[in-house]
């Protein structure tokens, strides 16, 4: 029961910093809009995906393989193990990310010439060029604190990052459109706001790091010897690939448009392609808060489950199991339908005056349901060993996802096409990814799921019916407001008074039992 409060209370920490972090993130997408417009936000989205890819390892494989490790060695007893794991981490980490970004600086043609972008991406490209060793640096830190159950620093830099990079980012796209009016330049200001916020945040790391190490972990740790660092790393390399292609699945799906859809669209002005994939950039920040908050459920799920598979308690790594995949699940389906249902409505509401993309996110609506979904389960299989066999599920996912692009993106329906395939992409993998959990831990998908969907449908119904009564009468900010009260206040009072979670997770989330109890009265 410790381990399940642990879970709850870090992932509601990680998850609340997350959406403080995404919400700056939203508003910063809305003044990028309107100064540099859906041309100048289409250079950035085009190159971002693919940069996620190249910095996968830092960004998230290594935090999470140096969290799955730490937790594992304390599971076990050896105490002295995180410490050294961190350095070995660090080494690795800041080693690769520099030659990541020498690369970018150094093959900036090559990418433009190889994916048919736009000329103009590449100042996007040397913007982004500066930050992969901050990303590597921070990353083993989180991994480290994440893995001692301490989540406070992580989500603190977490909120560092977006601060510094709203500020920073803003700040500089709107001197350098100021001064150039040239959308293709003025957009690399945010690219290097995101490297700024990247070192900020290392800093702050470093500083938690050596103000709380004694707190975390007393045990000094011995200096490492050669035949150490090697066995230490091999370790650390081994995991690290399975779960950085596993943990990037959205950008591998982001990273397939970035690579065919310029190609695929090629009988189109390239200038046009842009301004969609501009528009498809806005939906993403909107997206981005519900998908923060499972990514705060899965970097909390890692070490949890990881320490519970290595002590051997069988009881409570099925608890933890199955309450992070309801959970989950009891996110995905109203986030996903809520956003469907009110996508011209949110389009509007967060960038007035560049509307345009809301059949975008009626899509990535449904696809937000599989993407969180895909998202949790894939933690969960990360913590109980299943790596590799994930991988066949995620490159069948990926041929399925590449077919689909090249079948329905040259045709009428250009991006919905590629959205159609993500849909797919997700929806196998999430089986999949369920398929493998399964024969661990006994479960049924459709006992899991059918309350958060009638409760979900039974939330759109009333959302519908208020929106259509308010709109035109009401201002469209009060009417978005109000949908989203009412859907929250639906969803959860049905979730609640079902007993969803279970007693167990009730007895951790004591604010869910008394709203139950006074429902049985």
């Amino acid at each position: 029961m410790m381990k399940v409060k642990h879970y709850i209370k870090g992932a509601a920490l990680l998850g609340a910093a997350g959406i403080l972090g995404k919400i700056l993130s939203v508003f910063y997408k809305i003044p990028l809009t309107l100064i540099v417009k859906e041309e100048g936000l289409g250079y950035y989205q085009t190159v971002y995906p693919i940069y996620t890819l190249l910095i996968a390892a830092a960004l998230v494989g290594i935090p999470n393989t140096v969290s799955k490790l730490v937790a594992e060695s304390r599971g076990s007893g050896q105490l002295a193990l995180p410490k050294q794991y961190l350095k070995v981490a660090l080494i690795l980490s800041v080693t690769i990310s520099g030659l990541i970004s020498m690369l970018m600086f150094l093959t900036t043609n090559y990418w433009i010439q190889l994916f048919g972008w736009h000329p103009g991406t590449k100042y996007v490209i040397y913007g982004f060029a500066l930050s992969p060793m901050f990303v590597g640096y921070a990353g083993a830190m989180r991994g480290y604190f994440q893995g001692n159950e301490d989540m406070v620093p992580s989500a603190i830099a977490q909120l560092l990052e977006n601060l510094f990079k709203v500020l920073v980012g803003i700040s500089l796209v709107y001197i350098l459109m100021s001064r150039l009016s040239s959308p293709q330049i003025a957009i690399m200001g945010a690219s290097i706001g995101i490297s700024v916020s990247f070192f900020i945040a290392c800093v702050y790391l470093t500083f938690m790091y050596f103000r709380h190490s004694q707190r975390i972990n007393n045990v000094a740790s011995e200096r490492l010897k050669f035949n150490q660092f090697k066995s230490l790393a091999r370790k650390i390399v081994i995991a690290v690939i399975p779960i950085t292609i596993l943990s990037a699945t959205y950008s591998i799906m982001n990273g397939i448009d970035s690579m065919t859809v310029y190609h695929l669209l090629d009988h189109l002005p390239i200038e046009q392609v842009v301004k969609e994939i501009g528009r498809l950039g806005k939906v993403f920040s909107i997206i981005n808060v519900p998908l923060t908050l499972s990514f705060a459920i899965s970097a909390v799920t890692v070490p949890v489950i990881a320490g519970l598979r290595t002590s051997g308690k069988e009881n409570n790594l099925s608890t933890a199991v199955i309450g992070s995949l309801k959970v989950g699940v009891a996110i995905a389906i109203p986030s996903g339908i809520g956003i469907a249902l009110l996508a011209d409505e949110l389009i509007n509401f967060l960038f007035p005056g560049v509307g345009g993309g809301g059949i975008y996110l009626q899509y990535f609506g449904l696809c937000l349901i599989f993407m969180i979904i895909s998202q949790v389960a894939i933690s969960v299989c990360q913590g109980l060993g299943y790596l590799y066999k994930l991988l066949i599920g995620l490159l069948i996912a990926s041929i399925v996802k590449v077919i689909v692009n090249i079948l329905l993106v040259p045709t009428q329906l250009m991006l919905i096409g590629a959205l159609i395939g993500d849909i797919i992409f997700y929806i196998i993998i999430a089986a999949f990814c369920l398929r493998v959990i399964q024969r661990r831990i006994k479960f049924g998908v459709v006992q899991m799921t059918l309350k958060p969907l009638i409760s979900g449908l039974v939330m759109a119904i009333a959302v519908y019916f208020l929106r259509q009564i308010t709109l035109g009468l009401l201002p469209l900010a009060v009417v978005v407001l109000l949908c989203v009260m009412l859907g929250a206040l639906v969803y959860s009072g049905i979730i609640i008074s079902t007993h969803y979670f279970g007693e167990d997770l009730l007895e951790v989330l004591p604010f869910m039992k008394k709203l139950s109890l006074r429902k049985k009265d």
